[in-house]
């Protein structure tokens, strides 16, 4: 039997240790968090890891997704990883593998500190104005420039201004740079006495995607400064970080071009002369002007795994709304899906961009209708990804509609998805209201109408905001179809969180992503997101829709918004077992303000 002493010591001790636990937590969250301070800025990881530690701590945080970045920040990033750190009112800032630096804000000026790796700067759409400084080397950059910094733990630097004006300053010496100008200094030196070489191509982090496994031309070009006569350049490329095995190449001139097969590999450049055949360890990384890795992704196209080959579709009114999927592709950030009632995919019926491997169509009609995806990388990537093969399905009511044969040939490859119309909606009068009106009348709603044809479909094919860089308030127009009337069932509206109803975005709000957040509906499997710009008459055009899983989007391509007022709505879904829509929910949005550049 226990004594009350005993029970007490117990007591005593359980609450001691929930007291270290509550310590701890606060610890640890004082390290991860700055609650009492305003974020200068937000981090997005594109590729593997990156890490943040603010000023005071010793504990460096593994970054999400998207993470906010405070003044005295430090950044890192590991190897095969990047990372773009948009800061307010200065610029956006794409870091490569490897890269250690850090952020200070004055007003909006940057002061970036970079101890060793690269990163690209760019203020031509803010203005900001940024400072760099490598070991005894500050670079200035002026207001709308854009730069690329290279830097080695023991203080070189090279700086490549590829857009603007900029001053390099290095012990009392400054070096005025325009548009084009490479400059690579050494450590502790005013002016590079030796041959060194300026790197033009390829970047520090170079990312191709292919469509095919044939090896890819690279273009090397290099500005070699303090050359002396028959002085050459030595080029190293190697499957690993270490040079085992390595391609040697000599370069008469200050361009060469190397074929390479889908791969990582890694290269330096240096002048002759400077170092033995086989250097140390690190030596050539000292005395080497040019070193980087690049990625060649073989891009494998995607299966399309819904509808199935073929399949008929029974309509049970005058539309179906029809949930595509398809498997995932390496590296892909999202995916174009194209859908057209023809085999050749001439004037397609839609083109939609979206970020997962689903997609929900809402009121395809009476057809015989064909599709295909092809993935899309994010922007460290160029290249040109492969179509999938051609899907084909029917939808039709039973004992009207003979569905055809399979594609009868394989589609070629389109040009541009720009598309110059627009549908307008008719509002979003209950907007206000605590469970606000749908965007449009549903096909429900209007008279039945015959299989889309070729001269009754809209009149321009939609567009997405893919691989056509249409403006983001455009180009999602014309694919965003209208919700259905009436769902069979009523999930409850959602509870949209963030940001506030009427939210006014700063002009140095918008070099941020806008999250959007709502809480869980119990049993749904799906949120749809529409996004629509109000015109200056009071209606409501569909710009952007998408399918997602979880309860946050963000919106990450801000600045190609123009001014306005937006309204973005949510919609729940719940799916059977073969992955057709049983149950939709009532529909809620908020609007956010964009305001012109004077603040009206």
């Amino acid at each position: 039997m226990f004594k009350k002493t005993d029970i007490l010591v117990i007591l005593f001790c359980l609450s001691g240790v929930g007291g270290l636990l509550f310590l701890f937590y606060q610890d640890i969250n004082r390290s991860l968090s700055r609650q009492s301070e305003k974020p200068v800025g937000v981090i997005i990881v594109k590729r593997n890891i990156a890490q943040r530690r603010f000023v005071d701590r010793v504990l460096w945080d593994r970054l999400q997704k998207s993470s906010s970045v405070y003044n005295g920040d430090y950044i890192r990033t590991a190897a095969l990883s990047e990372a773009t750190l948009f800061l307010d009112g200065v610029g956006e800032f794409d870091i490569t593998e490897n890269t250690l630096l850090q952020i200070a804000i004055t007003q909006n000026q940057a002061g970036i500190a970079l101890s060793q790796g690269s990163f690209s700067v760019n203020t031509l759409n803010t203005g900001g104005v940024c400072q760099v400084s490598a070991g005894a080397h500050t670079a200035a950059l002026n207001p709308g420039a854009a730069a690329v910094f290279h830097a080695v733990e023991n203080g070189d630097i090279q700086v490549w201004l590829t857009e603007g004006t900029a001053a390099v300053f290095t012990q009392g010496r400054r070096h005025d740079l325009r548009s084009g100008d490479i400059l690579a200094l050494p450590a502790g030196e005013g002016v590079p006495s030796r041959a060194r070489l300026g790197v033009r191509s390829p970047k520090p982090s170079l990312r191709l995607v292919r469509n095919s496994r044939e090896p890819v031309p690279v273009l090397f070009s290099f500005q070699p400064y303090n050359f002396e006569e028959g002085q050459h350049i030595n080029l190293e490329i190697a499957a690993n970080r270490r040079f085992s095995s390595a391609n040697a190449y000599r370069i008469e001139r200050d361009t060469f071009t190397v074929e390479l097969a889908p791969g990582n590999y890694w290269w330096r450049a240096y002048p002759s002369g400077l170092q033995t055949a086989t250097p140390h360890e690190g030596e050539a990384e000292r005395l080497a002007a040019g070193f980087g890795s690049i990625g060649i992704t073989y891009s494998e196209p995607p299966v399309l795994l819904n509808p199935p080959p073929n399949a008929h579709l029974r309509l049970s009114g005058h539309t179906i709304d029809v949930l595509f999927r398809w498997t995932a592709a390496k590296d892909a950030s999202a995916y174009t899906i194209e859908l057209a009632d023809n085999p050749l995919m001439r004037d397609p019926f839609m083109i939609k961009q979206v970020e997962n491997t689903f997609f929900l169509a809402q009121g395809l009609g009476e057809n015989q209708w064909y599709w295909r995806i092809r993935p899309v990388f994010p922007d460290i990537y160029t290249g040109e990804p492969a179509f999938s093969s051609l899907g084909a399905f029917s939808a039709g009511r039973p004992g009207t509609f003979i569905p055809q044969d399979g594609p009868a040939e394989a589609a070629p490859e389109t040009g541009s998805l720009e598309s110059e119309t627009s549908n307008a909606g008719t509002g979003l009068p209950g907007l206000q209201a605590p469970n606000p009106a749908r965007p449009s009348p549903g096909p429900a709603e209007r008279p039945p109408s015959p299989a889309p044809a070729a001269s009754q479909r809209p009149a321009a094919a939609p567009a997405g905001d893919g691989p056509s860089r249409a403006p983001a308030d455009t180009a999602d127009a014309a694919a965003v179809p209208p919700p259905l009337a009436a769902p069979r069932q009523n999930f409850a509206s959602p509870n949209l969180q963030r940001p506030p109803d009427n939210y006014v975005l700063t002009k140095q709000r918008m070099n941020r992503p806008l999250v959007l957040s709502w809480k869980a509906i119990k049993d749904a499997d799906l949120y749809m997101i529409t996004l629509y710009r109000e015109t200056s008459e009071g209606a409501l055009v569909a710009i952007r829709n998408t399918t997602i899983r979880e309860t946050r989007y963000a919106i990450t391509d801000l600045s190609r918004f123009s001014s306005g007022t937006y309204v973005w709505t949510i919609e729940a879904v719940k799916l059977d077992g073969e992955g057709q829509v049983i149950q939709r929910g009532s529909v809620e949005g908020r609007r956010f303000i964009i305001p012109n550049e004077q603040g009206d």
